[in-house]
Order: C-alpha cells, then structure tokens, then sequence
C-alpha cells in the first residue's frame, strides 16, 4: 500500500522542479524594490531642487540656513542595495529660532527619483567631495 502512495506523493515536487533551473527566463514586469540592476539606478538629474522641495518641508525653519553644502550623486551600498546618495550638510535653525549646529545628512535616490533622507550621514559621506549650497541657504518660505 505505501509503494502505491510514493508515486502520488512524489508527483508534485516532479512538477515543481520543471518550472526552475538555469534556462528559465525571468517575465518582463515593474521594477522591484531592491534590485540592484544598472537600469534602476540612474543618476538622478534634479537631486538638487528635489532636495530643496524635501527640505523646504522639513526644516522647521527653512530661511537663513548657514554652512550649506552639498555633494555630487555618488553610487554607495545602502541596506545591502547600491543607491545614488547626496550628501548634504548645514546648520538650520530649530523650533525655538537659534541654530541647532551642523547636521550631515544623506539623501538617498531610488529609480533616479529622491526616496528617503537619512540622518547621521558622517561615515557614509566621508569620503564625498563637499561643494557650497548656497540655494538652501537662500530659501524662503
């Protein structure tokens, strides 16, 4: 009797095993989240003015901005994934009108297009090239 059920039992992992191995092609669909293929990652073209939008509402006060700066887009592992990254420092003011003192942040791109600010950007932006922000500093509100 159990001779008779292996067969049975066996069938469905047969079957199972036709739909993998090393000539299966992958069907065409939305990019998923966490890939790491070339074609997801393009560099962002507008970083600046999207960080700036971000910004804007961020900042508790987003006038008189000091010490801006800003990096070129630069491919880094972030979680395991590469991702386009901005590294952007300066000193805002907080919610009681006196500057807080320098903050160094980290904007990460997904797809070309800004996806999250990251707080305690020091080590990932030790080795960028800074250059001057001076759009931040200029905002109004």
């Amino acid at each position: 009797m159990l001779a008779r059920r292996i067969p049975i039992l066996m069938l469905p992992l047969a079957l199972a095993a036709c739909g993998f191995g090393p000539g299966t092609a992958r069907a065409p669909g939305p990019v998923i989240e966490g890939s790491n293929a070339p074609e997801d990652n393009p560099i962002p073209s507008n970083y600046k003015s999207e960080i700036l939008d971000f910004l804007h509402t961020y900042l508790n006060d987003p006038t008189n901005v000091r010490d801006a700066f800003i990096s070129e887009p630069v491919l880094k592992a972030m979680a395991g994934k590469n991702r386009y990254v901005v590294c952007v420092s300066y000193n805002a003011k907080t919610n009681t009108g006196e500057y807080g003192g320098s903050k160094d942040r980290v904007a990460v791109f997904y797809v070309g297009r800004f996806n999250q600010f990251v707080e305690n950007g020091r080590q990932t932006c030790a080795d960028v090239k800074f250059q001057p922000f001076p759009e931040l500093e200029h905002m109004k509100r």
